[in-house]
């Protein structure tokens, strides 16, 4: 797992990140895996893989997944291209390398790269990918790899397992003030988005703090305990991760 916690700025604006993972009260293994990475170029990369299903091998896709994404745009040739082509090579990429490991498990992938005030996506499988605009409007953003009539947990498109499915991809200009945020289902099918939205000011002071924030693990602790109050079970059964972003112009706080 990656993660920085720092700022980074560049042309009047500045994208302050968080990010947690937690493998939740149910299973016994975080099958998740995420990375915050910034690059000198002043790009930031967002990613959070979900090995599928607790399908054996899930975790170690995940982990691969998310080294190869890093590794593929990091690559001077990769960075050369446009954003969508950028995002897309990363994902190939980290096929190429599930096929070359024969890696058994396989993975959702929601990769964001953030450029000044645009984000750029690519993403397989499920979780989410959602903005809370300065309004409170809260923007899901990816539509999901899910199959008609089949179960909710049946996903048509992920890295491992001879898939080629193309990712979906698009890009959309950033308000300051916007929060991002990337979720494993774990996470998105339980969080509070109406909450988050109505108290946006309250959160985004501590998430654009120069301090480590821990604001989405306090986020993913809330989501882990809570419980069904009729039968006191967990309403969670997966491991949960949530990355976040907010975006702010260099003179505000």
């Amino acid at each position: 797992m990656l993660l920085w916690f720092n700022r980074w700025q560049r042309c009047g604006y500045r994208w302050h990140r968080d990010g947690a993972t937690r493998t939740g009260k149910v299973r016994t293994e975080n099958q998740d895996d995420f990375a915050i990475y910034h690059f000198s170029s002043g790009e930031i990369l967002l990613v959070v893989c979900d090995g599928a299903g607790g399908i054996e091998g899930g975790g170690e896709a995940a982990r691969s997944a998310v080294e190869a994404i890093i590794e593929d745009l990091k690559n001077p040739q990769n960075q050369e291209r446009s954003p969508r082509k950028q995002v897309k090579s990363a994902i190939n990429n980290a096929r190429v390398v599930a096929n070359n490991k024969n890696l058994q498990g396989i993975t959702t992938a929601i990769v964001v790269l953030l450029k000044d005030d645009v984000l750029t996506y690519a993403t397989l499988g499920d979780g989410d990918l959602v903005a809370i605009w300065p309004d409170g409007m809260v923007n899901h953003i990816q539509t999901p790899h899910h199959i008609l009539g089949q179960p909710s947990n049946i996903i048509g498109a992920y890295v491992g397992g001879g898939c080629e499915i193309e990712p979906r991809t698009g890009s959309l200009q950033i308000e300051p003030g916007t929060t991002v945020m990337l979720m494993s289902d774990g996470a998105s099918d339980l969080f509070p988005y109406q909450d988050f939205a109505e108290n946006r000011d309250i959160y985004s002071v501590p998430l654009s703090s120069k301090n480590d924030c821990g604001l989405a693990d306090r986020f993913l602790e809330q989501l882990e305990a809570a419980r069904d109050p009729d039968t006191n079970a967990y309403l969670h059964s997966d491991n949960m991760t949530l990355v976040m972003a907010h975006l702010t112009r260099n003179e505000e706080v």
